[in-house]
């Protein structure tokens, strides 16, 4: 079962501000998959992973995808945060930003 998520739609609009610089016109929460998922301006694709994950984890699963991509495969375009990672932690958990 899914850990409920600690994000609201005033912390989402804020941390994306703050992380990425972008601006939040609309948030809309996915029920799908193994993270909390929320679906931003139409164009983003924000999760936050479960506690279970590390950072470790995290960034293997963004080097692998950065591979493929290298490699012309269709995948997700992880967004860096304004100071360069790919990911940032809120409330203990991974969260990442996906275009």
């Amino acid at each position: 079962m899914i850990e409920k998520t600690s994000l609201t739609e005033l912390s989402v609009r804020s941390l994306l501000k703050k992380k990425y610089g972008i601006e939040v016109n609309n948030v809309k929460k996915i029920d799908k998959g193994s993270a909390n998922i929320f679906l931003i301006n139409n164009k983003y694709i924000l999760k936050e992973f479960q506690s279970i994950y590390t950072k470790e984890e995290i960034k293997k699963e963004v080097a692998i995808i950065n591979c493929l991509k290298m490699n012309n495969l269709p995948v997700p375009n992880y967004i860096k945060t304004i100071s360069g990672k790919y990911y940032f932690v809120h409330n203990k958990r991974i969260v990442i930003l996906q275009e």
